[in-house]
């Protein structure tokens, strides 16, 4: 198949290119207005290769599976899911390095629940996630 490169974005040329460049420009759009508002989309599936890899980024970047969120209780979710298993409840006998390599394993379903729940965490605690403990959710 013959690739080219369109505003600096790669693209097959039989994935319908023109529909794709144009999802691209609207997503950066939104994107850049959130950010002038302090907010960023956020995945409760988490938008990373290996997820569109599985199931597409149609899949990924729905808005069942996105929502803007404010960017500080968004990078609060991120830095959990960035944070050694060891150091989290629940979690310290596990060989994961990090909460996402647990959870990015996980059926979509599953990946979903745990997405969805320190979300609601995250925003019914002004984003502290000190104490979260996938436990207590039934996550484990």
């Amino acid at each position: 198949m013959a690739d080219i490169l369109l505003n600096s974005f790669k693209i097959n040329e039989y994935d319908g290119g023109y529909k794709f460049i144009e999802h691209r420009r609207q997503t950066q759009q939104v994107r850049d207005k959130l950010d002038e508002t302090g907010q960023s989309i956020h995945h409760f599936v988490e938008q990373h290769a290996q997820n569109i890899n599985r199931w597409g980024n149609q899949a990924i970047n729905s808005t069942r599976n996105s929502m803007p969120l404010d960017s500080k209780i968004h990078q609060a979710i991120s830095n959990l899911q960035n944070t050694a298993a060891r150091n989290i409840d629940g979690m310290k006998h596990m060989n994961f390095s990090h909460l996402y390599e647990y959870v990015t394993q996980l059926p979509w379903e599953a990946q979903y629940r745990w997405g969805l729940t320190m979300t609601q965490y995250a925003l019914s605690h002004n984003g502290d996630m000190s104490r979260f403990n996938p436990t207590n959710f039934g996550l484990l």
